[in-house]
């Protein structure tokens, strides 16, 4: 089985500020892509019904990026944070592939980005973007 992992999906909010929605991808099989599939419909369903669940006149939305992994900053990961100054950066895979996290200044989140294997083998190049976000879903465990 696959999924469970975190993924964090970064959008632009009409009125220029942005929303960072949170969840873990739904468990799917590897070897079935039927299955991978219908749980990136299922990812999808999610992030549109936490869009959706957002105060009136706060959309439309223009998706800015995603990482299906683990950012820098736990603070990404305290379900009852609602807001955070977040820095993005996209990747060598394109700009909507980014990574992502928090930290006091650019320099220390390059460092945190180098020093962590898995982001760093994604080939994130600069500058990073930095802005407060609203952050929308739950990281804790999902029940199908």
């Amino acid at each position: 089985m696959a999924g469970g992992f975190p993924v964090f999906r970064l959008f632009a909010a009409a009125s220029g500020s942005a929303v960072l929605v949170r969840f873990r991808m739904p468990d799917f099989s590897s070897n079935n892509a039927d299955d991978e599939g219908h749980a990136h419909n299922q990812a999808d369903r999610i992030t549109g019904d936490l869009l959706d669940a957002m105060p009136s006149g706060c959309g439309p939305f223009t998706f800015i990026g995603a990482l299906e992994g683990y950012p820098v900053g736990d603070i990404l990961f305290d379900d009852t944070v609602t807001s955070a100054e977040l820095w993005w950066a996209p990747t060598r895979y394109g700009s909507t592939w980014l990574v992502l996290g928090t930290s006091v200044d650019e320099s220390s989140f390059w460092r945190l980005v180098n020093d962590d294997d898995d982001l760093n083998t994604l080939g994130a190049h600069r500058p990073a973007k930095r802005q407060r976000v609203t952050i929308i879903g739950t990281l804790a465990a999902q029940t199908n």
